[in-house]
């Protein structure tokens, strides 16, 4: 997780950088496959892209597969 870096941008600007555990992100295993993980981050910016990113490092994954992305609205008492 380290090496991986999530920004949420809108209109092409940065709103917000999450940077491993410290940063706010989450990683959480999927049931019966190690191999994938839901990664999970709270904003608190509007945003209407995402760009992820991961920084070389010894020991570390050569690539990361993206299976699909899924936003959730802020709840109805806090979008009023």
């Amino acid at each position: 997780m380290g090496n991986i870096q999530i920004r949420t941008l809108n209109s092409d600007r940065v709103r917000e950088t999450f940077e491993g555990r410290e940063g706010g992100a989450q990683l959480i295993p999927i049931f019966n496959d190690p191999n994938r993980f839901l990664l999970t981050v709270n904003t608190s910016e509007n945003f209407n892209s995402v760009e992820i990113s991961q920084r070389a490092r010894t020991g570390a994954a050569r690539s990361i597969d993206i299976y699909a992305m899924c936003i959730a609205p802020p709840a109805e008492a806090e979008a009023r």
